[in-house]
C-alpha cells in the first residue's frame, strides 16, 4: 500500500497535508456508495493508486493551463474531477453525469467535502449550454468523431480537452481517425504512484 501523504508530496501537489484528509473522506464515501451503485467496480483494494493518484497524475499540466472553468464529462464516482477540484479551488468544475443516482452521489459529496467551487449536471452533455476553458474524462468515450461532435457543444476556440487514457498504442489507433479533425495532440506519459500501469495524458483541441 502506497504511503498517501508521500505520494502526494512526491507528484508535487500543493499542501498536501492539509488536502489528504478531504481526500480520505471522499474515498471513504466513495467506498460505502459503490456497493450500492457501482461507482467505481469491484475489487477496490488499490482505490487510492487506481482512481485517486491517476485522477492527480494529470494535475500539473491541467493546472498549468490556467483554467478559470473546468468541465467533467462521464464523470461517474467523481473522477478526476472531485480529486483535481480539491487542489484547485480557485478554478470552477462541472462533474456533468447522466445517471441520476451517480449525480445523487456527487452532490452529496460536494456538500460533505464543503466544495464551494463545484457544481453537477445531470443529463445529455450536449443539453450543457455553457462552454468551458478546459474538459477532461477518463471514462466518458474513446475518442471518435462521435466523441469530437459532442465535445464540440461545449467547447470555444481556446477549449484545451485533456483525455485520461492507457497505452499508447490504443491512443494511437483512436487518433488516427481523428487526422484533420483536432488540433496535433500532445500526449503526456503519467507517473502514477504504486500503479504499474501505462497512463497517458492526451491534450489537444478542437478547430470550430
Amino acid at each position: 500500500m502506497t504511503d498517501f501523504l508521500s505520494a502526494l508530496i512526491k507528484m508535487g501537489l500543493p499542501e498536501p497535508e492539509k488536502k489528504l484528509p478531504h481526500l480520505e473522506k471522499y474515498v471513504e464515501s466513495l467506498l460505502f456508495w459503490n456497493r450500492k451503485i457501482n461507482l467505481i467496480g469491484p475489487g477496490n483494494a488499490d482505490i487510492w493508486e487506481r482512481h485517486i493518484f491517476d485522477s492527480l497524475a494529470g494535475y500539473a499540466r491541467i493546472n498549468g493551463v490556467s483554467p478559470l472553468s473546468v468541465a467533467d464529462l462521464g464523470t461517474g464516482g467523481g473522477l478526476p474531477g472531485i480529486p483535481l477540484a480539491v487542489f484547485m479551488p480557485q478554478t470552477r468544475f462541472c462533474l456533468a453525469e447522466r445517471s441520476l443516482r451517480k449525480a445523487g452521489f456527487l452532490r452529496n459529496c460536494v456538500l460533505d467535502l464543503d466544495l464551494d467551487n463545484v457544481r453537477v449536471f445531470e443529463g445529455p452533455y450536449e443539453d450543457m449550454k455553457d462552454s468551458f476553458d478546459l474538459i477532461t474524462f477518463r471514462a466518458f468515450q474513446p475518442l471518435t468523431i462521435e466523441a469530437v461532435h459532442i465535445l464540440k457543444t461545449i467547447c470555444s476556440e481556446k477549449t484545451v480537452i485533456a483525455a485520461y487514457k492507457g497505452r499508447r498504442e490504443t491512443i494511437d489507433k483512436e487518433l488516427s481517425g481523428l487526422n484533420g479533425v483536432i488540433s496535433e495532440p500532445e500526449i503526456i506519459s503519467l507517473s502514477v504512484p504504486g500503479l504499474n500501469e501505462e497512463r497517458n495524458l492526451v491534450m489537444f483541441r478542437i478547430p470550430l
